[in-house]
């Protein structure tokens, strides 16, 4: 009811009456709604009415011998005559939503999908060079111009929009497959080894292997051979292809020492607030005010938004979480855990088309290390083309 009054017209009414059931009566045979009817001693009621119906309260008041008094009127209209003398106070909260509206119609916040080669970084630069960029207007963006000088600039992409919602712009760019590789049969090459192995299977698609089954190579060996002679002893020159697997072999060595430094929280914290508007930033407290010895910093940024409009204003929280560096010794079944690990991720980064097919380890431990050598064997197509050599 208060809302309501609030949003129409209302009055809270005070009434002097000896009994206030006859008054009651009265109201209800006119179809007076009152509310919030409440006793304030020595024979004194208030309730809250609407306003238009003042006047009729007033003339069965009359009727019934009581005396009304009107306590306060509510409503819009009567909020706003208070600020007749002081109309720059009505003005500052709707300056600031027109502000906040305008500053809307810009983008704040840029988000790039839909591509798999290229990187989000590299597009935004691109972006930023044909005028798409955090805080530029977004109401007379041309989608077909910033798609044609974004195709220039970045040759992988074959299409590109943006979809401007409120000051969010999303970026959806599609870009080129590349077409599969065409070997140029009248080419002159040869297959060799591009590392050392033994020949488990060999697969010739053109040209003459010279290695069979069992054979070890070196790097550098030659494979497949492009130089064929006929039966009538002519010399003639292919391209050759096919693939080699060999068992081949990897050998490394990592080390880690038995005592290493680790980060200990200790609980003392120092957090800095700020605001920022557009470009604008505010923070609040002093850049010196942090005294923790060592500490990480942790920042968080929020933006403020109105359902799918996002608003151009951003909380701004910095952390400071305070730590002490403490010396830990490391188990030795740890530390031989953690070589493996990095072993393993070293093999699959140096030959990621390999198959792993055992990895033996050796662990050598002394006061002050640990070190771990790894001899793993895979299984992987060694065959490099080459150009034939006259």
């Amino acid at each position: 009811m208060r809302t309501e009054l609030w949003l129409t017209e209302g009055a809270e009414v005070s009434v002097l009456c000896s009994d206030p059931a006859e008054l009651i009566n009265a109201l209800c045979r006119e179809n007076i709604r009152v509310s919030e009817l409440r006793d304030q001693g020595e024979q004194h009621y208030s309730f809250s009415v609407g306003a238009g119906e003042l006047d009729a309260i007033r003339r069965l008041a009359g009727k019934c011998g009581v005396e009304v008094t009107v306590l306060r009127r509510r409503g819009s209209r009567h909020f706003l005559r208070r600020f007749r003398k002081r109309v720059f106070l009505l003005l500052i909260p709707l300056l600031l939503l027109l502000s906040f509206l305008w500053l809307s119609t810009f983008l704040w916040e840029i988000r790039v999908v839909g591509n798999e080669t290229l990187n989000s970084s590299e597009i935004l630069s691109a972006l930023e060079t044909v005028g798409v960029y955090p805080g530029v207007s977004g109401l007379h963006l041309d989608n077909p111009q910033i798609r044609s000088r974004m195709q220039s600039l970045l040759p992988e992409l074959i299409w590109c929009t943006v979809q401007v919602r409120g000051s969010r712009a999303l970026v959806v760019v599609r870009e080129r497959r590349k077409p599969p590789e065409i070997v140029d049969e009248s080419l002159v090459r040869e297959v060799a080894a591009a590392k050392a192995g033994t020949v488990e299977s060999l697969q010739v698609l053109q040209g003459k292997a010279v290695v069979r089954r069992g054979d070890t190579v070196l790097p550098g060996d030659l494979l497949i051979t492009g130089t064929l002679t006929d039966r009538q002893a002519e010399l003639r020159l292919v391209h050759a292809q096919g693939r080699v697997i060999a068992r081949t072999w990897y050998e490394k060595a990592m080390e880690v020492p038995l005592t290493v430094s680790e980060k200990v929280v200790t609980g003392s914290e120092n957090s800095r607030w700020g605001i920022k508007i557009g470009d604008l930033s505010l923070k609040m407290g002093r850049e010196g005010s942090i005294s923790l010895d060592f500490y990480d910093k942790i920042n968080n940024v929020q933006q403020l938004s109105l359902r799918e409009l996002g608003l151009p204003l951003f909380v701004l929280r910095q952390e400071a979480r305070e730590y002490t560096l403490r010396e830990r010794s490391i188990a030795t079944s740890e530390a031989e855990e953690v070589l493996r690990e990095r072993l393993l991720y070293w093999l699959r980064t140096s030959a990621p088309k390999a198959e792993l097919l055992q990895a033996d380890f050796r662990t050598e431990v002394t006061d002050r290390s640990v070190r771990v050598t790894m001899l793993a064997v895979c299984r992987e197509d060694i065959g490099a083309e080459r150009p034939v050599t006259p």
